[in-house]
């Protein structure tokens, strides 16, 4: 009888855990949190995009800035754009194929966005 409720391989925590983890209660909440998360990330991205490309064409225009800032704010200004654009998308992609159990979207999204995020972060800042 026990084996019935619990398979041979899985010990009692682990079955807790999967019914914990999985159940369709908590399934539902996730998938909520998730679609939340991709608002915000395309909220960010929609007003990180303006508001960098202003810092870009405002830091041409504009010469009298120090040489220290005048390394610093394009650079930084450059990393929050092109996070803006691709970062912030890729993770959306996550999480909506998440959120709609589309796997091989979601595995294919994850190994694409960590290295991508990675060398934006370690080569633009």
């Amino acid at each position: 009888m026990v084996e019935a409720i619990f398979p041979s391989d899985q010990t009692h925590a682990e079955a807790a855990c999967d019914r914990l983890l999985f159940s369709e209660e908590t399934s539902t909440g996730v998938k909520d949190q998730l679609v939340f998360l991709s608002v915000v990330h395309i909220f960010l991205s929609i007003t990180q995009f303006p508001r960098n490309a202003l810092i870009q064409v405002a830091y041409h225009k504009e010469s009298f800035l120090h040489p220290p800032t005048k390394i610093f704010l394009p650079t930084l200004s450059a990393s929050d754009l092109s996070i803006s654009i691709i970062g912030h998308p890729i993770v959306v992609n996550f999480l909506l194929s998440t959120a709609k159990e589309h796997w091989s979207i979601c595995l294919y999204t994850l190994n694409i966005a960590f290295p991508v995020c990675y060398f934006l972060g370690l080569c633009l800042s």
